[in-house]
């Protein structure tokens, strides 16, 4: 009777998250939806100029406006973080909120229900798409920006874990941190963070090409692959293995876009 009842009060914990995450999430898409609404309205507002006939004169400018998509996407955001001020700035902070709320729900969630499943990240992290560009705590994010928060979570996730089922490991096969140097705990706990460590060049280069949109040196992308094949090898741990995958995907895509965004360059000049 008694496990009956804490398995009843277990399962409406959970029940109740689940709809605290749902709560959140109809919040953060209302307000994304209205954000959208009000940038389009403002884009329609300030591209509809009018001649002495009355009519609209934007069409004239599609053609040349189609070649100016940086200066477009330049001024557009803080125009509208001008026009959100003055409407109730209030919004994006209430919907970046209920975002966050959402993901860290979920990832309790995933915690208690599946142990905390690797796979689980890749269809969480794009909750935070709904993120929105807020005067108050995020001022510099855009929407530019917005596959930032998606490329960075996943690393850190994966890093988190990654530490956690090493301490895990090495607490459980040694009964506590007495390690004995050279033993297979020490050589164990040494070889993984090793590993983790040359997965790192591949993500950071790619969180920050994510969110400038800048190659950040004159050596290619493709450069820190290597880096990440040893891991894939070598490694004791899943989640560093899978970090390893990801450093080769990230390494090959950036690559692949800045070798488009250059051939695309050639092109206009």
């Amino acid at each position: 009777m008694k496990l009956t009842t804490l398995l009843a009060i277990e399962g409406a914990r959970t029940s109740l998250l689940g709809l605290y995450a749902a709560i959140f999430m109809l919040i953060a898409l209302e307000i994304k939806y209205k954000l959208a609404s009000i940038m389009r309205e403002k884009i329609v507002d300030s591209g509809g100029i009018r001649n002495h006939s009355g009519q609209s004169v934007s069409a004239n400018f599609l053609p040349r406006m189609r070649f100016m998509p940086q200066r477009r996407a330049a001024t557009v955001p803080s125009f509208t973080i001008k026009k959100l001020a003055a409407d109730g700035a209030w919004m994006p902070a209430v919907g970046n909120v209920a975002t966050v709320m959402c993901f860290v729900i979920c990832l309790v969630l995933n915690i208690n229900l599946t142990g905390g499943s690797n796979r689980s990240i890749f269809f969480l992290a794009p909750i935070l798409l709904l993120l929105n560009q807020d005067s108050d705590f995020i001022a510099g994010f855009g929407d530019r920006h917005r596959y930032f928060p998606v490329t960075v979570v996943i690393s850190g996730y994966f890093v988190l874990t990654a530490l956690c089922s090493i301490w895990e490991d090495v607490w459980q096969g040694n009964g506590g941190w007495g390690l004995q140097i050279g033993g297979p705990d020490w050589i164990f706990l040494v070889k993984n963070l090793a590993l983790l460590i040359l997965t790192f060049p591949s993500h950071i280069l790619f969180n920050r090409y994510v969110w400038s949109h800048v190659k950040q040196s004159d050596s290619p992308p493709w450069i820190t692959l290597p880096l990440n094949l040893l891991p894939i090898a070598c490694t004791d741990v899943l989640k560093i293995r899978i970090l390893g995958i990801l450093g080769v995907i990230y390494s090959l895509s950036q690559y692949l876009i800045t070798r488009q965004q250059y051939i695309t360059g050639l092109k206009y000049i």
